[in-house]
């Protein structure tokens, strides 16, 4: 294998793990270099022009990037491949919000063209490949993420596809750089998709809506159980105490159990973890079915703030569903009109 040469530029992320290295032998020559420099503004003026052709309604969700960023000065953007066009380029215009942007680019000699665009758009360039160097790349977003403040993009099925299956990239190295992620999607009202990809690319006058982070506030606490600290010590000293005050230590045992059950002022009792556990399933038994068979359109209340039982609020649900779904009226004529 050739090892191709470097270009080392003052800014960007280099790769300063592993050697890059195409199997065919083929080099990063003087010729080619200028020849993907002349090129590149081209194929950034048709970007230009397809993203200038529709026009971009509405962006839901955009405080999310804001409060991912006041905890961490970092965090993982994921969305699909076929979405890829306008969630990057909001990415890319969240730079002034304190917003890094890393893409994975490939190693190979062609792959310095991609480098080139995500350059002069601003970002910053990671090489390497999900499917040859799966676990160099890996390395290398982390010590973007924690080291250097960069948030990559990952695409979790991948250019390779399956489309729309999560791969678990995305989960390992939010689990070691204790950075969130952040899901984008886009949907355009009228739209081409390339067959082979199913890449979306909206048409002429298209109108677009970005969603970020959709269903962080669908189910509220149910995205994460919080660690409110352990109750252990507290049991044994009850237990102890109990011991020492014979048939009146009964009376503390039913105060301990009661505590258990319902939890206290800050610490969740059992059946609060339980219904917490719950949540999660439930969070994320919607979003596979989300993202395995996207609806036409998509009415969601923001009803985080309301426990699952909490059937006494029952008028302000109701009110909240009402106000979404006066919202979606319009993008639900719309699919009624397109399909009849």
């Amino acid at each position: 294998m050739a090892t191709v040469q470097k270009k080392r530029e003052e800014s960007g992320l280099r790769n300063t793990i592993y050697e890059q290295q195409t199997s065919s032998g083929r080099r990063l020559t003087p010729a080619r270099q200028r020849l993907y420099q002349a090129t590149a503004p081209i194929v950034l003026g048709l970007m230009r022009l397809v993203l200038g052709w529709c026009r971009v309604e509405r962006i839901i969700g955009a405080e999310h990037i804001t409060a991912a960023l006041a905890r961490s000065p970092s965090f993982i953007p994921v969305y699909w491949h076929q979405h890829q066009l306008f969630c990057a380029k909001y990415l890319f215009e969240q730079r002034d919000a304190g917003v890094k942007l890393g893409l994975l680019v490939s190693p190979s000699v062609d792959g310095e063209f991609g480098a080139i665009i995500v350059r002069k758009l601003g970002g910053e360039v990671i090489r390497g490949s999900s499917s040859h160097t799966g676990a160099r790349a890996l390395r290398d977003f982390y010590q973007a993420l924690v080291h250097e403040g960069i948030s990559p993009v990952i695409t979790p099925d991948g250019p390779h596809g399956p489309p729309w299956k999560f791969k678990p990239g995305a989960l390992l190295l939010a689990q070691l750089s204790q950075r969130p992620i952040i899901p984008l999607s886009y949907v355009a009202s009228r739209a081409w998709r390339i067959s082979w990809d199913h890449f979306v690319i909206p048409k002429v006058g298209a109108r677009v809506v970005i969603a970020v982070n959709l269903n962080a506030d669908m189910f509220g606490r149910g995205a994460t159980i919080a660690d409110h600290g352990s109750d252990l010590a507290d049991a044994e000293r009850w237990q102890e105490s109990n011991r020492r005050r014979g048939l009146r230590g009964l009376f503390g045992a039913e105060q301990l159990l009661r505590r258990q059950m319902l939890g206290t002022a800050g610490r969740p009792g059992i059946a609060t973890v339980m219904m917490d556990a719950f949540n999660v399933m439930q969070d994320r038994i919607t979003r596979s079915r989300l993202a395995g068979d996207p609806p036409d359109v998509l009415i969601n209340p923001r009803l985080g703030h309301i426990g699952l039982f909490e059937f006494h609020r029952a008028e302000e649900a109701i009110a909240l569903g009402n106000d979404a779904t006066e919202k979606a009226l319009e993008p639900v004529a719309e699919a009624i009109a397109a399909l009849t």
